[in-house]
């Protein structure tokens, strides 16, 4: 268990909220205890978690690659702007 000042530490960063996030799914999936070898159950954890941990990176930080598609394009409108007026 993760005292409440490391908690508080983790929560600061990117990476600690990824932490965070892993120990509460893998707490919450208790539900494969009954369902066959340990290696098994694990297995099941991991991959239950990888899709979590894939539809939170995309709710938290979208599609970073349009985002910098949009931000180089609007580099470029700001550099073709600033050499009109320099011509002007």
């Amino acid at each position: 268990m993760i005292g409440i000042g490391a908690q508080n530490l983790l929560k600061s960063s990117l990476h600690g909220l990824a932490i965070l996030t892993v120990c509460r799914l893998w707490k919450r999936l208790v539900g494969y205890k009954d369902q066959g070898w340990v290696a098994f159950k694990i297995h099941k954890k991991l991959k239950s978690i990888k899709f979590a941990l894939k539809n939170w990176a995309i709710e938290d930080f979208g599609d970073l690659q349009n985002k910098l598609d949009r931000i180089e394009l609007e580099m470029h409108d700001l550099a073709l702007t600033c050499r009109l007026r320099m011509e002007a």
